[in-house]
């Protein structure tokens, strides 16, 4: 029984998060009305937080997000989704954000500062082309 609440409040916690995360869309979209702007943000936004989270958390995250958004810009929804799932991919400044890259952060001797140096530049890399498609 206990269990069944347990998973009840993480469950409502989810859903309080991304309804937020919702309302937050919805306040930036009135201020930034340029398509690529908003779009870019999003895919930004989305790669900074799967450094600290999963790359799944974070799809499911911004999926609504991004789905609305490409509503209410007339677009169809593919490909914003499609650049949002490449852009929750591409951790790679922390060890945090992936299981293969905690696996090789001890045995490796790789310091935090090593995959911060190198990932924020591959981060970029995969971040430019996606965010301007």
């Amino acid at each position: 029984m206990d269990t069944f609440m347990f998973l009840g409040f993480g469950i409502h916690a989810w859903i309080t998060i991304v309804t937020v995360l919702t309302m937050f869309t919805n306040q930036l979209f009135t201020k930034w009305r340029t398509d690529f702007v908003f779009f870019a943000a999003v895919c930004f936004v989305a790669t900074f937080i799967t450094e600290f989270i999963s790359n799944t958390a974070a799809g499911a995250m911004f999926f609504p997000i991004m789905f609305e958004a490409a509503l209410k810009l007339g677009y169809e929804p593919l490909p914003f989704l499609v650049a949002l799932m490449i852009s929750v991919s591409s951790s790679f400044a922390t060890p945090i954000g992936s299981p293969t890259h905690l696996l090789v952060y001890g045995p490796g001797g790789y310091r935090f500062s090593d995959f911060l140096r190198i990932g924020l530049l591959m981060n970029t890399i995969i971040l430019a082309p996606t965010s301007s498609s």
